[in-house]
Order: C-alpha cells, then sequence, then structure tokens
C-alpha cells in the first residue's frame, strides 16, 4: 500500500458548481482499489469535539452506519460494493484500518471530501483526476467547537 512517501498531505475534493454532494465515495475507492487491492477499511463517524456525525443515503446506508458503529473492518471490494448502493455520503470517515496513516477519506457535510495521506501516488492521482482539489495545511476542524 505504501508507495513514494513524502509528508503528509490534506486535500480536499469539492463538486462540481451546482452538484452539490454528488462527488461519490464509489468513485473515489474504485480510483484508489489498485493502490490499495487488500486492503482492510474501517467505517467511522466524523468526530467534531464531542459530538460524532454518520450519514448516508441510498439503500446501503444503514449497512454503512452499522460497520460505523461496530468499527468492523471490510475488504476494499466489499467497502466498494456497498459505496456502488449509496447516492450520497453526507458525513462519514473512511480509513485503512490496520494503517489509517497511509490514508484516510472524509466526507464533510456534502460540501467536500477530505483525504489525508503521505503517498505521493495518490495524491497525484487524486489532482489529476479532480477538477476542484484543494491543499489545506491539516485536516478538517469544526468552526463550531
Amino acid at each position: 500500500m505504501s508507495g513514494e512517501e513524502g509528508g503528509v498531505e490534506t486535500l480536499r475534493i469539492y463538486d462540481e458548481p451546482g452538484m452539490v454532494g454528488s462527488l461519490a465515495l464509489a468513485a473515489l475507492i474504485d480510483l484508489l482499489r489498485p493502490f490499495a487491492i487488500q486492503s482492510q477499511w474501517r467505517i467511522a463517524a466524523v468526530v467534531d469535539g464531542d459530538r460524532e456525525y454518520f450519514e448516508a443515503t441510498g439503500s446501503a446506508a444503514e449497512d454503512l452506519e452499522a460497520l460505523a458503529q461496530s468499527g468492523e473492518l471490510v475488504s476494499i471490494d466489499a467497502l466498494l460494493k456497498l459505496a456502488k448502493k449509496t447516492r450520497q455520503v453526507i458525513w462519514g470517515h473512511f480509513d485503512v484500518g490496520l494503517d489509517p496513516t497511509w490514508l484516510t477519506l472524509r466526507a464533510i457535510d456534502s460540501t467536500f471530501v477530505e483525504v489525508t495521506t503521505a503517498d505521493r501516488r495518490v495524491l497525484g492521482l487524486l489532482k489529476s483526476q479532480f477538477e476542484d482539489v484543494r491543499t489545506y495545511p491539516a485536516p478538517w476542524r469544526s468552526p463550531w467547537n
């Protein structure tokens, strides 16, 4: 899974104008799959101070929520299968459970998906595949806390 390590970088991937919430988890997971073919993923709520948020829509939303509550690890293929049945992840945290420092995805309030990784191959791929990708100095923190 590791490749061309550098400093940890956080990217925020925004939807196209007028397409709020359209950035699909399935598209990201499918894009990352070649780098993480044998990975096990953990699904969790986004932690905001003392609050936790997990929200998704679509036919797999309840399954994703159950996994977020249980902490059970799932293969990237199982995650991709669920993601393809998910219309939108409004709030959610997804990481490689055995090595969460390698890659973390966070869906933040239907506004953007944040990716934190040190893997230069992944960063380059994401920057080349999505139009509105912005680099941030640190992962998201709530402005309300």
